[in-house]
């Protein structure tokens, strides 16, 4: 059962500010700036092409088209000469008349059609242009701002896993798996999201605003001001309203923690689930937390709904009264407005709307993104492994002795080990034994600085195991544990997992020490065999088998087998224990263990009763005493005689 989530957590403090959220994200975007950058320019130029569009509204209908309608229906089938050599000529029955011929008003006329024909010439020219360069700038954006936002999201997840992996073991004992997933998956998703939003909308946006805002105001910079009273409106409603999406987000994420956690106890207990006929039970209780995560996610949706609504309408109404208000000032003569300026304004208005459209409906989504980026940097601001000292050294042979000297260690509630003190000289095996609860594992976990004791000491030839280099102390030790965890590849990736620069050879000799090759001969592929997720295609002996090779291969001066015969049968453990016997006199061996078979033939056995060490000695002389160990293996044998009539 997991720990509270608070415990690692800290869920009374107060968020950090969005803008610090933001900046803290943008770090990782800090090696791509450069192609954010030209993601940029080309925004610059898409944006240009947009407006330019709406710009050339104004010469079409005031240059072109209304003189055009204004001359004699004679030449009403006449197309101007682009340039192209594209020119209609006159009907054949109009006649051309010569200059003489001509009275003031047709001189004028054919002026007007000239200068209607180099205008309209040049606005196909420059719409042509337009054409080409719009499709070409927004695939380079898109492209460019795409490579950027993935290499930055291979980078937070890189950081992520290298962070998860620096945690103390304490942090993955404490905390809601369900949880950790959702920050590591989830949250650093949507924190990519956020980054996203910010270079890819909002930036573009800004720019698209901003040349929308300078061609308003060249247009018509009356309307432009009359226009802007929308804006403090706006601005409101995407404060308010991301105020209330982001504390909804950040409620919402947490509670798919909860359901992730509840989908993966019943994922990790399946067995256990059928066994009890608990399927109705365990459905109904994963209804009650998808149903909460719905609701909190249905409050997010309605205020992201309500704001984008808001600024909808008042855009929408904004676009209305403009082009109204435009068209009065136009039949009234107002300012010098003219049916082209009150088109073209309207365009670029139209062309202005669509990013702020956009900026007020992802407000709203970076607020959630910027939530999620809370509960992701708040994991990769947990504190990792102590750190070693500058002044660490590197442990090269294990030549005097281990020493617990008053060793006292707690998880938080009641101690666990209460002032133990050992003495292990190298070679010696050590058998540790005791009730469950007792401390056994806790035991070998520190000597692996799986934690550091917490009052006390343990020491490798007279140097603190916190003095040493945390790399060469693990390089020193394999350890066989209870669970034997394979990673999902084949049985010679796992086994060459011990030491990966050994060569085939010496992974082949492990393999047979630890009998491996026994059942591996009758696999189809042998030792390229995939074994499938944790090991689960293959039966519980044969992995042991495998982890034991593991360890061997590493050859280290300490061997810790952490119950790592007590599920299994009596042939896999005969195995164990050939292993211990190959290291005896060669390697420290602590075999953490309750079977008697296992940690009989030890140098010394090691009991400890709550916390504390009752007594150490020979399997003779702990008999001879009476004490624990003596009642122990009693049990024990009365168990296995037991057994043996019912065989029989």
């Amino acid at each position: 059962m997991s720990a509270p989530l608070s415990k690692t957590f800290p869920t009374n403090a107060s968020p950090p500010a969005a803008s610090a959220t933001l900046r803290r994200l943008a770090i990782y975007a800090r090696p791509y700036l450069w192609l954010i950058g030209l993601a940029l320019v080309c925004s610059l130029v898409f944006a240009g092409g947009r407006f330019g569009r709406a710009l050339l509204m104004k010469p079409l209908l005031d240059d072109v088209l209304m003189p055009y309608q204004a001359v004699s229906t004679e030449t009403s089938d006449w197309l101007p000469d682009l340039g192209f050599g594209t020119a209609t000529p006159l009907p054949d029955a109009v006649e051309p008349k010569s200059p003489s011929q001509l009275d003031e008003k047709e001189k004028r006329d054919q002026a007007v059609m000239a200068q209607v024909g180099e205008n309209f010439a040049f606005i196909v020219k420059v719409a042509l242009v337009i054409v080409v360069i719009l499709p070409l700038a927004l695939f380079a954006r898109t492209y460019l701002m795409a490579y950027a936002m993935g290499r930055v999201g291979v980078d937070i997840q890189r950081s992520l896993a290298a962070k998860l992996l620096a945690l103390p073991l304490s942090f993955h004992h404490n905390t809601s798996g369900g949880d950790t997933l959702t920050r590591a998956l989830r949250d650093a998703e949507n924190s990519q999201l956020g980054l996203e939003l910010f270079f890819f909308e909002f930036l573009q946006a800004t720019i698209m605003i901003t040349f929308g805002v300078a061609s308003l105001l060249y247009i018509s910079w009356q309307l432009s001001l009359v226009s802007l009273v929308v804006v403090p409106a706006i601005v409101s409603i995407l404060a308010v309203f991301g105020r209330k999406v982001h504390i909804k987000a950040r409620l919402r994420q947490e509670q798919v923690g909860e359901v992730t956690q509840r989908l993966l106890s019943i994922l990790s207990g399946i067995k256990v689930i059928k066994a009890f006929r608990g399927e109705t039970l365990e459905d109904s209780a994963f209804g009650v937390q998808a149903e909460k995560l719905f609701r909190r996610n249905l409050k997010v949706v309605i205020n992201r709904g309500i704001a984008t609504s808001l600024v909808e309408t008042l855009n929408a109404g904004v676009a209305i009264g403009m082009i109204v208000l435009g068209s009065l000032m136009v039949l009234q003569g107002r300012f010098g407005l003219t049916s082209g300026d009150v088109a073209a304004f309207a365009l670029a208005l139209a062309t202005t709307y669509q990013p702020v459209k956009r900026i007020s409906r992802d407000w709203t989504l970076l607020t959630e993104s910027l939530a999620s980026a809370e509960r992701f940097l708040a994991l990769l601001d947990l504190r990792a492994e102590s750190p070693d000292p500058v002044d660490a050294v590197v442990l090269e042979e294990i030549e005097r002795e281990i020493v617990f000297d008053d060793v006292h260690f707690s998880y938080g509630r009641e101690p666990v080990l209460k002032g133990v003190s050992l003495r292990v000289v190298p070679g010696e095996v050590i058998a540790v034994v005791g009730r469950t609860g007792s401390g056994k594992s806790t035991l070998v976990d520190l000597l692996l600085r799986f934690h550091d004791v917490q009052s006390g000491s343990i020491s490798i030839d007279g140097t603190d195991l916190r003095q040493i280099q945390r790399a060469s102390l693990l390089d020193r030790i394999a350890i066989v544990s209870q669970e034997a965890f394979l990673f999902d590849t084949t049985i010679f990736e796992n086994i060459r997992y011990g030491r990966p620069d050994a060569s085939r050879d010496e992974i082949l000799a492990a393999a047979s020490a630890a009998h491996v090759d026994e059942f591996v001969g009758q696999l189809p592929q042998g030792f390229d065999t995939p074994v499938g997720e944790f090991g689960l295609q293959l039966s519980g002996g044969q992995r042991q088998r495998i982890t034991i090779a593991r360890a061997l291969l590493k050859d280290p001066q300490i061997l810790i087998c952490d119950e790592a015969t007590s599920a299994l049968d009596a042939k896999t453990e005969r195995t164990v224990q050939e292993a211990i016997d190959r290291l005896r006199g060669r390697r420290t061996v602590f075999v953490v263990a309750h079977r008697l078979s296992t940690i009989r033939g030890a140098d010394r056995i090691v009991v400890l009763e709550d916390g504390r060490i009752s007594e150490a000695g020979s399997h003779d002389e702990l008999m001879q005493r009476g004490g624990y160990y003596s009642e122990l293996v009693s049990i024990q044998v009365a168990s296995d005689g037991d057994e043996g009539r019912a065989r029989g």
